[in-house]
């Protein structure tokens, strides 16, 4: 089995990367971060912000020998319901420019609902852009349960693959709250954030620090839970394949 994981920036993907021996090797301009769980070789791709980047990232990454890929990382909730660090497993995602679906694998779906610390929700949103305020996330809440920018990129192009797919988020940001600076201005062409000119940002209005500082925090909340559900998951995941695989060949040689 060899599944190919999706963050967006290195944060989301930093807890798990100190706490696992990956090894970094190139696929084009992408560094592919490759360790073993359980019995899976897991590849781990940082595509850059956005829908554009995403896709490409794993339109030069993924393979034939994947089996199945996963987009995670962060995610703002749009719902009450929905609290700094839950992760969210979504059927759907729907592309906000023009509300087209992508759907997760059912399979997936249902041994992610058997792995705890993780809940089913009806729909990821998919934007071109960072939703800013409580205001925007309030308008968005009746179609989706969160809101971010790459799964509906990525499960497309493992649709088109032929590649089973999951969008599996967890939650930074509450319904309520909007962005403490405008990340959109401080992120280059490969959607990476360019930390120079956001502290430039942040120093130009010091006043947006507390809320900063709060970001962070909640953003490593969200990452540690994403790390510890992902691990598990993959376990799961290596072990009910390695277990049909067994049974096939047991019924193979009768």
């Amino acid at each position: 089995m060899k599944i190919l994981i999706t963050f967006a920036v290195e944060p989301e993907f930093a807890p798990w990367r100190k706490s696992r021996n990956f090894a970094e090797t190139t696929v084009g301009d992408f560094s592919v971060y490759s360790a073993l769980i359980g019995g899976a070789d897991v590849d781990v791709v940082v595509t850059g912000m956005g829908p554009v980047n995403a896709r490409r990232a794993v339109e030069a990454v993924i393979s034939s020998a994947h089996t199945i890929c996963i987009s995670s990382g962060f995610t703002g909730s749009l719902k009450s319901e929905h609290a700094v660090g839950d992760v969210l497993i979504a059927s759907s995602v729907r592309r906000v420019s023009d509300g087209k679906d992508v759907w997760s694998d059912a399979a997936l779906i249902q041994d992610a609902q058997s792995v705890p610390g993780a809940k089913k929700v009806e729909r990821f949103l998919s934007a071109d852009k960072i939703a800013d305020s409580a205001d925007e996330k309030s308008e968005l809440a009746l179609s989706g349960d969160a809101i971010e920018m790459e799964s509906f990129a990525v499960l497309s192009v493992a649709a088109e693959r032929g590649i089973p797919a999951i969008a599996i988020r967890a939650i930074s940001d509450r319904f309520d709250e909007g962005m403490p600076v405008d990340f959109s201005g401080s992120i280059d062409e490969k959607g990476r954030i360019l930390k120079a000119k956001l502290a430039l940002e942040i120093a130009g209005d010091p006043l947006r620090i507390p809320a900063l500082i709060r970001l962070g925090r909640q953003s490593k909340i969200a990452s540690e839970h994403l790390r510890e559900f992902l691990e598990n998951y993959i376990e799961l995941l290596s072990a009910r394949r390695t277990g049909e695989t067994a049974e096939l060949e047991k019924v193979a040689r009768g």
